[in-house]
């Protein structure tokens, strides 16, 4: 049925036409440059942001390497949807598409404002020397919960952006005549694909998300006791000492 990343339009007299969207450029009018959108916002918000908040559950290293870890890879994150951000826009003024008018569009910049937010404040507060380990302590379990919250957004951001695209592929529900063949109701490739994706970023922000949540709150009193005790003594110090 052709190659993955396929639009499907309807011609006048019924018949189904294929053209592949699949690859990469940069170029100026290239419909092409829409594809480095998910593919740098899955990897800046999918797997660095989940690696910097693992890298402080899992705790796999000093407290120092892994706050510099934490940050390094949010930062990777900043950069990559930044780079993404920019390939849709300019995707949507070389086509002549509006910008933001779809729910997935206003989920998506909802939930970078946020992650925005959140690396500022995270920064100046863990990051940054001179704040007082009061202010810090205080103001963890909303670093946390916001975290989270966030990987929330970012998972129902994603799978709404599969359902957009898929939907202007018409690649879930062809009608007409395919390659010769009438067909009611078809599920392509890109459909199936999409959906299977779409599921498996579903299952991994719920395992996620309960993964965090039990570190948080695990089972045994004498388990809790070391956790608050570990969080107190990781954050006696800022990542940037004073000289």
């Amino acid at each position: 049925m052709n190659s993955f990343l396929t639009a499907y339009p309807k011609n006048a007299d019924g018949t189904i036409s294929q053209k592949s969207t699949s690859g990469f450029s940069w170029a100026a009018k290239d419909p092409r440059v829409f594809n480095w959108h998910p593919v740098l916002m899955t990897f800046g918000l999918i797997l660095c942001s989940s690696q910097a908040i693992l890298i402080f559950e899992t705790k796999p290293f000093a407290h120092h390497t892994n706050k510099l870890i934490h940050i390094v890879c949010h930062s990777l994150s900043i950069v990559s949807v930044l780079v993404g951000t920019i390939a849709v826009f300019r995707f949507h003024n070389d086509q002549g598409i509006p910008n933001l008018y779809s729910l997935h569009s206003w989920v998506g910049i909802s939930t970078l404002l946020v992650f925005g937010s959140q690396y500022i404040i995270g920064f100046l507060v863990y990051f940054y020397p001179g704040v007082q380990l009061k202010l810090r302590m205080s103001w963890m379990p909303y670093h946390v919960g916001a975290g989270v919250g966030i990987m929330a957004l970012v998972g129902l951001t994603v799978v709404s952006g599969i359902l957009e695209k898929l939907t202007f592929n018409g690649s879930c529900n062809i009608n007409g005549v395919l390659d010769g063949f009438a067909v009611t109701g078809l599920m392509a490739l890109d459909c199936i694909v999409g959906n299977t994706t779409g599921l498996l970023v579903f299952l991994w922000t719920v395992s996620f998300i309960v993964a965090i949540w039990l570190s948080k709150h695990p089972l045994s009193e004498s388990a809790t006791r070391n956790s608050d005790h570990d969080s107190a003594s990781d954050e006696e110090d800022p990542l940037l000492k004073n000289a």
